[in-house]
């Protein structure tokens, strides 16, 4: 007989990340980032596209740019935190002037990272807000 290990608990939930983005390089790293992690990813390269995504795929995280083209970040936001059911919101942006972050928060945003930024350092806030 084989010994097989049991799946962790992490590994058999339902794990889709929603990466709402423009930049073709920066989506690039982060889709990496979250498949390798085992992650299924979504990506979005405008707000409009972002929006639908989350209402038709319910994802447990959204990695959210606030310069998307169509919609904004801060706008997603908005529509989002009036959702029943809405996935866990990590800004990620080049966007980091005091009332940029402070506006994200009030508007549902459950963590904030600045880029340029380290793709390793972004599992740990997607975990954390994992929903």
């Amino acid at each position: 007989w084989s010994e097989r290990s049991e799946p962790s608990a992490a590994a058999t939930a339902a794990r889709t990340i929603l990466v709402a983005e423009d930049d073709p390089d920066v989506v690039g790293i982060v889709d990496a980032q979250m498949r390798a992690a085992g992650y299924h990813t979504l990506i979005a390269f405008d707000g409009k596209q972002a929006l639908a995504a989350v209402r038709s795929h319910n994802p447990d995280v959204l990695v959210l740019d606030l310069m998307l083209p169509i919609l904004t970040g801060f706008e997603i936001l908005a529509q989002v935190q009036q959702m029943a059911t809405r996935p866990g919101v990590i800004v990620l942006s080049a966007r980091g002037r005091e009332d940029d972050v402070t506006r994200a928060f009030e508007l549902g945003a459950d963590d904030y990272m600045t880029k340029p930024f380290s793709p390793q350092e972004l599992m740990a806030p997607v975990a954390r807000v994992r929903r």
